[in-house]
């Protein structure tokens, strides 16, 4: 599972928007939770570091395949503490970006994170489910029950549409900020981002360029 936040200071130009500056890291073990909020507020931030990305791996309890697990991995208490840091960046930047936990199953935690971090119910759009089905029906699959899941959105929220799987990306505008989660899959994610994402941001930018 791959984690990614790109993060714009409100504070600088149309022009250096969207420019990236990029850090990768592993996630903290449990015991590094604390240091690690404290190392993106006072160090990545002040040196204008605008991307982060967080590679997890097997470093989380994963319910549904716990011999996945590294010993001493994250847990939903510790994850939560990783969300509610998100959540105070948006106070200070324009957009965040992250990917990976949209799937249907109890270790894919982004959707439910992102509910209770932006304090909104889950809304089921049948709509959404009607793409998923016809999506397995194509492949001469039936649909497994859990996928419904995929179906529910943040209140809201606005579905991006995935042409290769599942999983629909989310986007949530709240105070002239943005919020956009995309599924982890590597080519579904880049598709995204070529298809929807950069489109989208071309509307808020107009002719700054978006490397």
């Amino acid at each position: 599972m791959l984690g990614l936040n790109l993060l714009s200071s409100a504070q600088e130009s149309s022009e250096k928007l969207f420019q990236v500056r990029g850090f990768c890291i592993g996630a903290p073990k449990p015991t590094g939770v604390e240091r690690f909020v404290k190392f993106i507020n006072e160090e990545l931030a002040p040196r204008k570091v605008n991307t982060l990305v967080l590679l997890v791996g097997y470093n989380y309890q994963y319910k549904s395949y716990p011999q996945l697990r590294d010993s001493g991995a994250l847990s939903k208490k510790d994850v939560k503490k990783i969300v509610e840091a998100i959540h105070l960046a948006q106070s200070r930047v324009n957009l965040i970006i992250t990917n990976g936990g949209l799937g249907p199953t109890s270790d894919d935690l982004t959707l439910k994170g992102v509910a209770k971090a932006y304090k909104r119910n889950l809304i089921f759009h049948p709509e959404i489910l009607k793409k998923i089905e016809e999506r397995f029906k194509a492949r001469g699959i039936e649909m497994p029950k859990i996928n419904q899941n995929q179906a529910l959105l943040p209140q809201g929220a606005k579905a991006l549409d995935n042409q290769l799987g599942s999983a629909p990306g989310i986007l949530i505008e709240e105070d002239k900020k943005f919020f956009i989660a995309l599924p982890g899959v590597p080519h579904e994610m880049k598709a995204m981002l070529e298809n929807e994402v950069i489109f989208f941001l071309k509307t808020k930018v107009g002719k700054t360029k978006i490397y």
